[in-house]
């Protein structure tokens, strides 16, 4: 996983503390960064994965 790629990303896009499912797939697509990766990372730096349509971030 590079953390500094997905970082930057969140940076990029304002995402904090939280990040709703619908902004993680965008994110997935635009930076071309996998579902898992995005929350590994979000598991691992304690951001809230909100509103998950598909539980594939449970």
């Amino acid at each position: 996983m590079d953390t500094d790629k997905i970082a930057q990303a969140f940076f990029s896009d304002g995402i904090g503390t939280s990040v709703t499912c619908e902004e993680a797939f965008s994110l997935a697509t635009r930076y071309g960064i996998t579902k898992k990766e995005i929350r590994d990372y979000c598991d691992a730096n304690g951001i809230r994965i909100r509103g998950s349509q598909t539980s594939c971030f449970r």
